[in-house]
Parts: structure tokens; sequence; C-alpha cells
């Protein structure tokens, strides 16, 4: 039951961080939510049955191999899945959003999920016998996979995001499944030794090479990267991951000498701003945004600026003498502008909170 409770964990999990992955290429809309539920309840049922179909047609010693070889098959798609999506959904963004969304959920969602609900079934008919229950304590079976599924939630939006890239969240769920299939299945009574030792030698095979990628990210991503012959060229030069989003701050040359390169702030995927490197915004809109300021309240003494960014804005106004007050969530976003544009927090008076929260509990004008 603890394996059912872990993998129904990896379902949600999975579910999460699909979206996650899929938001740079495709934008956050209702096709790319259709297209994860759907393709999570279908792959869903298709395993079920599978499952049911595994428990009539084999005896209980081939279920029981079939049972622990799942998870590691699970980790095996989704292995493949993380490899192949950093080229692959480039091209699916550039295909019909509808057709790109549904397809690219399939890519990350379909086999994991197969294999993982044809488990529960499997289980449920390994328990029969010992229960001596006409269910086969399918009601313990789905209820521990659901509450797994739960803590899933729950442990990928609060410890997994804000601590990895999705890509090396795939990599762990990965490693996490063969862990445990090969812990497991080495105190099954009903394996052979034979079984026993192909079951753990996929695990590791599997698992090394999953924990060779989560090492070697940034030399896959950059050999990816390096294979583009396009102009410009773009280098993640950092990438901060919160349960607020996933920033990253890109450097992009061009190959004509007369072109500078530029420092782009990203946040999900979609750019936010672009300065010089030595943070002169090329981004017309901060400068619109202070002329606007300036022209409409040319006596202003103060500024409130909701969202922080790359935090050209309100350097611009405090360099026009305006008191400035900032009010973001994220202080990741703070970190980055820290580091990477040139951004003082201490000069401002920086608020970490909901700006909607702020908003309406100010009472000062601005």
């Amino acid at each position: 039951m603890t394996l059912i409770f872990l993998t129904g964990a990896v379902v949600l999990a999975l579910e999460v961080l699909s979206s996650r992955i899929m938001t740079p290429y495709f934008g956050v809309s209702l096709y790319i939510w259709t297209g994860i539920l759907s393709t999570t309840l279908s792959f869903l049922a298709l395993g079920y049955y599978l499952g049911g179909y595994f428990s009539r047609r084999y005896d209980k010693a081939k279920i029981t191999w079939i049972f622990f070889l799942l998870p590691i098959a699970s980790a095996t798609s989704i292995f493949i899945a993380c490899i192949i999506y950093p080229f692959l959904f480039p091209l699916l963004a550039q295909t019909d959003l509808i057709f790109g969304s549904f397809v690219a959920s399939a890519v990350l969602l379909a086999l994991p999920l197969v294999c993982l609900s044809a488990m529960n079934p499997v289980l449920i008919s390994l328990r029969r016998d010992q229960l001596r229950a006409g269910d086969g304590g399918a009601g313990q079976v789905f209820f521990v996979s659901t509450v797994g599924s739960v803590a899933g939630v729950i442990a990928t939006a609060f410890v997994i995001i804000p601590n990895s890239t999705n890509f090396n969240a795939l990599l762990w769920l990965a490693l996490g499944l063969c862990a445990v299939a090969a812990l497991f299945c080495f105190d099954s009574p009903f394996l052979s030794r034979s079984r026993k030792f192909r079951l753990l030698y996929g695990a590791l095979v599997v698992g090394l090479a999953s924990g060779t990628f989560i090492i070697g990210q940034d030399n896959y991503l950059n050999r990816l990267a390096g294979t583009d012959e396009s102009d410009p060229k773009f280098e993640v030069i950092a990438e901060y991951s919160s349960v607020f989003g996933n920033i990253k701050v890109v450097e992009i040359r061009f190959s004509d000498a007369q072109i500078l390169p530029v420092k782009a702030y990203m946040q999900d995927g979609l750019f936010q701003n672009r300065t010089t490197l030595d943070n002169v915004s090329v981004s017309m809109y901060t400068y619109v945004l202070d002329r606007l300021a300036k022209v409409f309240v040319p006596q202003g003494k103060s500024a409130l600026v909701l969202g922080l960014g790359a935090g050209i804005v309100p350097r611009d106004l405090k360099g026009r003498g305006l008191d400035v007050t900032i009010v973001d969530i994220n202080p990741d976003a703070v970190k980055a502008a820290t580091e990477h544009f040139g951004f003082k927090p201490e000069a401002f008076d920086m608020r970490l909170q909901d700006a909607r929260t702020f908003v309406r509990k100010c009472k000062r004008s601005f």
C-alpha cells in the first residue's frame, strides 16, 4: 500500500509539473488545461482497464512481477519524455495551438499514467485472496492512492517546484519511482530470484540515467541550444524556481557585432524586460511609463509600483527623486533583479506581499 500511496503522489505531481513545462511554449490558456485533464483522465482509464486485463490473464507470480515492473516502466517513459520535450515542444508550439498542446500533454503524461494507474487493479487482484474479501480491498486501494495524489500536489507545489527546475523535477520523479520499486520488490516473497534481479537491473539502469541527466542538466540543455544555428543566440545565465513562477535571466547575443548583446528577464517563458549588459533598458514600455507618470503628475513626490520585474521602472522613478514603494509577492524576483540588473532593494520601500491585498488595505495615496 505504501507503493500505491507513492505512485498516486507521482500521478498528480506529473500533472502539476506538466502545466509548468507547457506554459512557456503554449501560454496559460484553457487549451492547456483541457489537454492536460483530458489526457490524464483518458490514460488513467486506459491504465485501469489494462490492469484488470493483466489480473484476469496471468497467475499470481506473473501479476506480482507486472506490479513491480509498472513503476519502472513509468519511470522509463518519464525519462524519455524529459529528454525529448526541450526540442520537441518548440516545434509543436509552431503548429496549431490546440493540436500542439494536446500532443504535448500526451508526450508528458500518457505512458506514465497508463503504467501507474494499472497498478491499482493489479494490487486489488493480488490482495483478493489475502483479504478474502469480494472487492480485494478496492476501496482501501483507491483511498490510499487518492490520498497519495493529494500529498503529491502539496509536495510538488511547496517542495519540488521551489527547489528544482521543471526538467530536474521530472527526472527526480523517475529516479524516485525506480528506487521505491527496487526497494519493495526486493522484499516480495512472490517473486523468483531471477525476476527480482531483472527488476533491480531495470531500476538501476533507468535510475542511473535519470541521475546522470540531473547532474548534467545544464550541459544537456546548453548542447541542445548550441545545435540551433539561428540568430540571435540565447544563453540562460540564471534560473529561479518558486511557487510564483519560473524566472530566467537570459543573455542574448547577435552574430552582427554592431548589435549590442542584451539581458532579458523572463517570467514563465515570457519576456518581461530587456536591458543592455550594463542594465540600460531597451524595452520601450519602461520609458513610456516613466514619461506618462511625469506628464500626468509633474509634481509627484511618490510612486507605487506593483510587480518588480527587473526593477528598471522603479529605479528610473527613484532617479527623478520620487519616493518609490514596490510590491511583489515573489522574493526570487528581488533576488534576480538584484543579482543581474543592478537593483538595490535597500533604496526602496520594498514590500513582499500580494499586491491585491496591499492595494485593498493601503490608506496612503501615491
